[in-house]
């Protein structure tokens, strides 16, 4: 049987040391960059990638800073928000607005932390937590790869190691 705590703290522990450097999102999937930035044309990435379409949610001392439903709320809500006109695909949405001010903090990776179901906290500086859990049986909660290499993926989907 696959041990999925022990395998997905072994990936994650590759981590540590590495800064939080870039944050992007593709439809509803939210992107991390960790490590040093690379720039090929007018594509940014780290020494890893992770992308997350699971529950998940940033937190720090003081709460929830921002998470996944936080995608569906635009940056400013005021009196005259025309809510019906506004489309958080194409928009900055709340999620983005938070993500931003949070990588201004410049985040170190400093633990991890894994459940049996690929859930994980990832530990950083500034008392800030990311923490990622699958709530789903059979589709893809997230995965980490080193982009522009030739590398596996490391995904977890249905909260089960993906062979």
């Amino acid at each position: 049987m696959v041990d999925i705590a022990k395998n997905t703290f072994e990936k994650l522990r590759e981590l540590i040391g590495l800064p939080l450097s870039d944050s992007h999102r593709a439809a509803d999937m939210r992107t991390f960059q960790i490590g040093p930035i690379t720039k090929i044309g007018k594509k940014v990435t780290g020494t890893f990638a992770l992308h997350i379409q699971c529950a998940w949610r940033l937190e720090n001392v003081d709460g929830i800073v921002t998470g996944r439903d936080d995608l569906y709320s635009p940056p400013e809500e005021t009196e005259d928000f025309d809510f019906d006109n506004w489309d958080w695909d194409c928009n900055e949405t709340l999620q983005d607005k938070l993500i931003t001010m949070f990588l201004s903090t410049s985040p170190i990776i400093e633990d991890v932390k894994t459940d049996e179901y690929g859930g994980a906290v990832i530990r950083m500086s500034n008392g800030y937590n990311l923490v990622l859990f699958p709530a789903s049986s059979n589709d893809e909660d997230w995965r980490l790869f080193r982009p522009n290499t030739e590398g596996t993926h490391f995904v977890i989907s249905g909260g089960c190691l993906e062979e």
